[in-house]
């Protein structure tokens, strides 16, 4: 399972049918290591578990946070899931983005 991050917003609404208008979130961050296991290297998963959603390796059971803080007043983000959609969202000013999208549905 790997996490893909579109190079563009018209790549994104070509590969999953839909135009750029209908998409009503902000393009995704653009990181190479995002979901890369800080031991070994390898893509992991994400996973939800008791305190939210983590990144898990499948090679080596390494768990890892996902800390993600807001641009705009700098507290922590939450994530949320739609499909194969990640996004990170701040409660406090209601910003949103999308964080990453699985080719695969995570289990």
């Amino acid at each position: 399972m790997s996490a893909s991050i579109p190079d563009t917003f018209q790549e994104e609404s070509a590969a999953y049918g839909a135009s750029a208008d209908s998409i009503p979130v902000a393009e995704p961050i653009q990181t190479d290591s995002l979901g890369q296991c800080d031991k070994c290297g390898t893509q992991s998963m994400i996973k939800w578990g008791r305190y939210g959603y983590y990144w898990k390796c499948g090679q080596c059971d390494n768990n890892m946070p996902i800390k993600e803080v807001c641009p705009t007043c700098e507290r922590k983000m939450k994530l949320r899931k739609d499909g194969m959609n990640f996004y990170k969202r701040c409660e406090k000013c209601q910003t949103e983005e999308r964080y990453c999208v699985f080719e695969e549905a995570p289990e």
